[in-house]
């Protein structure tokens, strides 16, 4: 279980992380930062406090936690003028929002007690407070932060599954990923009972993004406005160390207005079909059946592709497999399907080498 002597502790050293020479003291109780509070001549080091504010458990054992924290962090004024105290504050703000965007949304694995939990934070905006008198620190100036933690035991935080589309992060604000699959059911000969058959199966993703003036979001709005066929894209998937590369065209899309709220695109991709599909210059394929080896036919059983840019591509054999490739790398692929000819496709640019 995580304590709130654990934020704590956690919070100052983030907070000390800081380059502009500021130690931070953060304590878990607000009767321990009045003890020990002092004053500093040059008010460099700066008191603080973190308290837990209602929260959500969920799990036996309290394996998923929702834990909403305030820090209070408290300038002391007391030997500065009122440019230095200025200058004071306006430092404690840089350093906030500084963690701020570092820490905002990032996932990270936090071990406590052996027990490791995926936590993700999310932060408001610092606001100053009421100047106070708080111990030997005269007109102290407490600046409030609001913090929440989602920690979850062994768990894979929304933060972990990134999504790329042509090499390109995507903001995406909500996302769907859906396996659809069609099957034919029949009936058995006594009548009494059905089997079903699979016959094909696809994967959609159905992804909310804000609509930005920079592509690929550009690339996304000029289909929902104007339509742009069957054009191949790349999509990959990240969750954690695990990568997922597809081939894609645009599905359904939508987009949202309200008030003077950012515009919403909701975009939807799904697996190109082959016969349909259209490759750009960005893409590189050949189709591999046979080869001729001293005058004779011999079926292709392996292809190397032999990465010939300066940043990674991604290969697709053409058998429901896929690679990614580092610069300047090469990997040679073996067919195991017993297909006759596959179609290779390369997003990126690579040098392709059918083996008998």
């Amino acid at each position: 279980m995580i304590e709130v002597s654990d934020i704590a502790s956690k919070y100052q050293n983030m907070l000390n992380s800081n380059t502009l020479g500021y130690t931070f003291i953060i304590y878990s109780d607000f009767g321990d930062l009045k003890q020990n509070i002092t004053t500093n001549e040059d008010d460099t080091k700066i008191a603080g406090v973190v308290s837990f504010l209602p929260s959500n458990l969920y799990g036996i054992g309290a394996k998923i936690l929702n834990i909403n924290t305030r820090l209070t962090l408290y300038i002391n004024g007391i030997h500065k003028n009122k440019s230095g105290y200025i200058q004071q504050e306006q430092d404690i703000k840089q350093i906030l929002n500084s963690i701020i965007s570092a820490y905002n949304g990032l996932s990270e694995t936090y071990t406590l007690n052996a027990v490791a939990y995926n936590l993700t934070m999310s932060f408001g905006l610092p606001q100053n407070l009421e100047v106070i008198n708080l111990g030997p620190l005269a007109r102290c100036l407490p600046i409030e932060l609001y913090i929440t933690l989602s920690a979850v035991v062994n768990g894979v935080s929304s933060k972990d599954k990134k999504f790329y589309l042509n090499k390109q992060l995507l903001e995406v604000l909500n996302a769907n990923t859906t396996r659809v699959r069609n099957s034919e059911t029949n009936s058995k000969e006594d009548k009494n009972s059905t089997n079903t058959s699979e016959l094909t199966n696809g994967i959609n993703f159905r992804l909310t993004l804000p609509f930005l003036n920079e592509e690929p979001y550009i690339l996304i709005y000029d289909d929902l406005m104007v339509g742009r066929g069957n054009e191949a894209m790349l999509l990959e998937v990240n969750t954690k160390n695990r990568w997922d590369n597809y081939i894609v065209v645009f599905g359904e899309n939508s987009d949202s207005l309200q008030d003077i709220l950012n515009i919403g695109i909701v975009v939807n991709f799904v697996e190109g079909d082959d016969d349909i599909i259209e490759f750009s210059d960005d893409w590189t394929q050949e189709y591999f059946e046979t080869i001729e080896i001293e005058g004779e036919e011999i079926n292709v059983v392996s292809v190397t592709a032999i990465n010939t840019s300066e940043d990674y591509i991604v290969v697709f054999w053409g058998d429901n497999t896929n690679n990614r490739i580092s610069a300047e790398g090469s990997i040679t692929h073996t067919y195991t399907d017993n297909l006759i000819g596959h179609n290779v496709v390369v997003y990126g640019t690579a040098t392709l080498i059918p083996l008998g």
